[in-house]
């Protein structure tokens, strides 16, 4: 079979390889410095790759948006609660390990059964908190995933700095004990 029969009509649009591996594509090129380290550098480099497809197919429970201000707090207090319950979860720190960030949070966007938001001071002034959970809600609006979006707010954040996609969701504040278990009860669902 032609391998070329295989690739998509867009490829006549086709600018650059960056346009078609965010597209889905699985072209996927080394980046230049490891090209140029010879023949060996690259099959490591898409061994490496492989390795990564293979970890990210497992399914998720959660898939955590935040800010990168809010790491610590999600690691030392939200974590932990979520591993005792059992509950599977992808966050960035622990899945993307090298370069292909926005393929990594796309499959673990895909690969999750929910997305939990987690609404502070410092959401609003993360492009990519905004990017994770607005495709999300469009996807969710557009076809019916049975995926649901989870504000989860960490601190006193105003309510006037909740992004305007996720107002009018019912949200839970990690401060609510109670709220906050019946949230981990739900996520801990098969």
């Amino acid at each position: 079979m032609n391998q070329l029969s295989d690739l998509p009509p867009e490829i006549g649009k086709l600018t650059d390889l960056l346009t078609l591996w965010l597209n889905n594509n699985p072209l996927v090129t080394p980046p230049i410095d490891i090209a140029t380290n010879g023949i060996s550098a690259i099959r490591e480099y898409f061994a490496s790759l492989k390795e990564q497809e293979t970890e990210i197919t497992k399914n998720y429970d959660v898939f955590i948006c935040h800010s990168s201000k809010d790491k610590d707090f999600i690691i030392k207090k939200i974590l932990p609660r979520l591993k005792k319950r059992g509950i599977t979860y992808w966050i960035d720190n622990e899945q993307i390990k090298y370069d292909h960030i926005l393929n990594k949070i796309e499959d673990g966007l895909q690969n999750s059964k929910h997305v939990m938001v987690c609404l502070s001071k410092n959401l609003g002034t993360s492009n990519w908190c905004r990017a994770e959970y607005g495709a999300v809600l469009h996807k969710t609006i557009k076809e019916t995933t049975g995926k649901k979006v989870i504000p989860l707010k960490l601190d006193d954040c105003d309510e006037k700095d909740i992004p305007l996609l996720l107002y009018d969701i019912e949200r839970t504040s990690y401060g609510d004990k109670k709220s906050y278990e019946k949230l981990l009860d739900f996520l801990s669902k098969p």
